[in-house]
C-alpha cells in the first residue's frame, strides 16, 4: 500500500529506533520537498555527518507549512538540548538556545496545538534556567507549566526535584536535603528511564557523591532501558558516561561504550565532545 502518509510513518518509527538502513529506504520512496529533508536530516545525523544534517534541517523548517515549521522548529530546540554532555560546559548553550526558544511563533497554531507547544517551551525554559543557575525564572516557568498541566501532573514532582538539586549544586548548605530527596524518588521510582534520570542529576549536583549515591548508579541494569526509543538510547549514554566518571578504572571502556550510544541517539556533537574528552584522558 504505498501511500506517502506511510512511508513518513514508516521512516519516523526506523528513525527512533536507530535503524539508519531502513529508514534510508522508506525517506528515498518519498517526495521530494521539506518533510523529506527533514527526515533526511535526522538520517544524516545518526550517520553522524552534524553539518549535512544541520543544511537538510535548515532548508527544511524553511519550506514548512506554519503549523509544521513551528513543530519542526520546537523539535530542534529539544533535540540541541539533549545533544550535550552532562556537566557545567552545558551552559554556554543555554543563552542562544532560551533565543531560540523566544523566537518561535505560536500565533498561527490551533488552540490545542498552541498549548501543547507552549508546554514545551515552558518546559525546556524550565531546563535552561535550572542549568544557568536562573532560579528566580526556574520558579517562573515551574508556575506556568503548573497552570498549563494542573497541579496533579506528574511531571511537577520530578521538575521540583530538579530544582532542589540544583539550589544545592549552587549552595552546599542546600544539598544534603536535596539529596535526600533524591534519594527517596529514586528508591521510589517504578520507571527505569525515570530512576537513571534521577540518579543523574543527583550525581550533577555534587562533586563528590555520597556512597548510596554510587551503588545506586552501580547497581542500576542498563538493559532494562529499550533500545528501540532515543531517549532510553541516550539515558544509556548518559549511564556509560558516569560510569566513566564514578570509576575511573573503567573509564576507558564505559566512555567508548558510551559514545557508541550516544551516536545511536542521534547525540553526534555530545558523542564528538565526549570523544575529545576520551583523547585528552590517553
Amino acid at each position: 500500500n504505498p501511500e506517502a502518509e506511510l512511508f513518513e510513518l514508516a521512516s519516523d518509527l526506523a528513525l527512533e529506533r536507530g535503524e539508519s538502513k531502513i529508514a534510508s529506504e522508506y525517506i528515498e520512496s518519498m517526495e521530494d520537498g521539506p518533510r523529506k529533508n527533514l527526515r533526511l536530516s535526522r538520517l544524516a545525523r545518526l550517520e553522524g555527518d552534524r553539518g549535512r544534517a544541520d543544511e537538510l534541517e535548515a532548508s527544511a523548517i524553511s519550506g514548512l507549512e506554519p503549523a509544521e515549521r513551528v513543530r519542526a522548529e520546537i523539535s530542534s530546540l529539544v533535540r540541541k538540548y539533549d545533544d550535550r554532555l552532562p556537566g557545567p560546559d552545558s551552559r554556554a548553550d543555554a543563552k542562544a538556545l532560551l533565543a531560540g526558544a523566544d523566537s518561535v511563533r505560536l500565533s498561527g497554531l490551533e488552540e490545542g496545538d498552541r498549548q501543547l507547544a507552549g508546554l514545551v517551551l515552558d518546559i525546556l525554559r524550565h531546563s535552561l534556567a535550572l542549568d544557568s543557575g536562573d532560579l528566580e525564572e526556574a520558579s517562573r516557568t515551574r508556575d506556568s507549566i503548573e497552570r498549563r498541566t494542573g497541579a496533579e501532573d506528574p511531571r511537577l514532582p520530578f521538575l521540583d526535584l530538579r530544582s532542589r538539586l540544583s539550589a544545592g549544586a549552587e549552595a552546599e548548605e542546600f544539598l544534603d536535603e536535596a539529596l535526600e530527596a533524591a534519594r527517596s524518588h529514586i528508591d521510589s521510582s517504578t520507571d527505569p528511564l525515570e530512576r537513571i534520570r534521577a540518579i543523574h542529576m543527583a550525581l550533577q549536583a555534587c562533586s563528590k557523591p555520597p556512597n548510596w549515591l554510587v551503588d545506586a548508579h552501580s547497581s542500576f541494569d542498563p538493559d532494562s532501558l529499550r533500545d528501540s526509543l532515543a531517549s532510553h538510547r541516550r539515558a544509556k549514554g548518559h549511564y556509560w558516561y558516569w560510569r566513566g566518571v564514578t570509576n575511573r578504572e573503567d573509564r576507558l571502556s564505559s566512555w567508548k561504550e558510551a559514545i557508541v550510544r550516544l551516536r545511536s541517539a542521534g547525540c553526534g556533537k555530545a558523542a564528538r565532545d565526549l570523544t575529545h574528552r576520551l583523547s585528552r584522558e590517553l
